[in-house]
């Protein structure tokens, strides 16, 4: 009795559950993205600031294809929304088509009532990632992957200003590599052909050119067994991937109507003597409102006041109000 009090007395400290962290590993298993046919689904993000070049750019737009990951790679002045709309239209849309769906973070340019009006006039399914999980971004990882590739070209330089020159050979080199999770270069399956860095021999007179309606038959041909074999290749990998990450994770989730807490990420003040490790950890309760997929989650708070989509691993159930239901109900008994 007195242990079950002694946890029930500690269970509904708002204190302790503010500035308490689990020791456990993260709740939630690894999702994915279903795709199943090339520019299906889209991701993009921005990053920088990167030093201000001779052409004024400081930023970059990175735009990839979920199921061949095939991505563009466009070097811009700033992130404002009109820029990133017209970019949109002109080098995106209207080049390679307009996708089924998106998948961008919480930036201010993807939440603008601009950037939602073009997705709404074209039809496109917006999908935002949960607050301060970027893993759930699908450039990131592409975004690694181009960072060390600038690194290790620009190494050689004195200065790193002249970055925007050399996007279109990074994108080049990535679109024109073997992917480890399609097992094809993105070009390839992209495109439906292999993209060339350059010709090996001096090319000479075309012959035995194929007519157009076999050419046609050919390609379909070819995208019928390629796209089967690049699904099976995502799925593999995902699964290896997905086999090590939900390794010791506790497969945990919520209800609508339930209370939780949300892990805060404060930023140290000198100004104003604030320091992020003597900050709360978490912050709450918020109910439950609505749940996105198996792991997002969108709160609000008890005025009713939306406070973002989150993932599970920055959530904690609410014992506060729990514990202090039982409790009254044992002094009742």
């Amino acid at each position: 009795k007195m242990r079950r009090d002694v946890q029930s007395f500690v269970a509904k400290c708002s204190v302790c559950a503010a500035f308490k962290t689990p020791t456990t590993k993260p709740a939630g298993t690894m999702g994915r993205h279903h795709v199943s046919r090339p520019w299906e689904l889209i991701a993009m993000d921005f990053t920088g600031k990167y030093p201000r070049s001779p052409r004024r750019n400081e930023y970059m737009l990175s735009v990839q294809c979920l199921f061949t990951k095939f991505i563009l790679l466009f070097p811009m002045t700033n992130c404002r929304v009109a820029n990133l709309v017209k970019l949109l239209e002109d080098k995106v849309f209207c080049v390679y088509g307009v996708p089924s769906g998106i998948v961008c973070d919480n930036g201010a340019q993807f939440t603008s009532r601009q950037f939602t009006q073009l997705m709404q006039d074209k039809n496109v399914q917006v999908r935002y990632t949960a607050l301060y999980h970027p893993q759930a971004d699908p450039v990131e990882r592409a975004h690694r992957e181009l960072k060390r590739m600038m690194g290790s070209f620009m190494q050689g330089h004195q200065s790193h200003a002249r970055w925007d020159e050399y996007l279109p050979q990074f994108q080049l080199a990535i679109n024109s590599s073997v992917n480890e999770a399609t097992g094809f270069a993105p070009a390839s399956i992209f495109f439906n052909h292999r993209m060339c860095a350059a010709n090996r021999d001096l090319a000479g007179e075309f012959v035995d050119i194929d007519a157009p309606q076999a050419a046609v038959q050919a390609n379909k041909d070819r995208i019928a067994e390629l796209h089967p074999q690049v699904q099976q290749n995502i799925d593999r990998q995902f699964l290896r991937n997905k086999k090590r990450y939900d390794a010791g994770r506790n497969p945990h989730s919520y209800q609508i109507g339930d209370l939780v807490w949300h892990r805060t990420f404060p930023q140290s003040s000198a100004a104003n003597k604030i320091s992020k490790k003597l900050s709360p950890k978490f912050v709450g309760p918020f109910r439950i409102v609505a749940r996105h997929g198996n792991v997002v989650y969108s709160l609000e708070d008890r005025d009713g006041a939306g406070v973002g989509k989150w993932h599970i691993q920055d959530l904690l159930p609410d014992r506060t109000e729990e514990s202090e239901e039982d409790s009254s109900s044992d002094e009742s008994e």
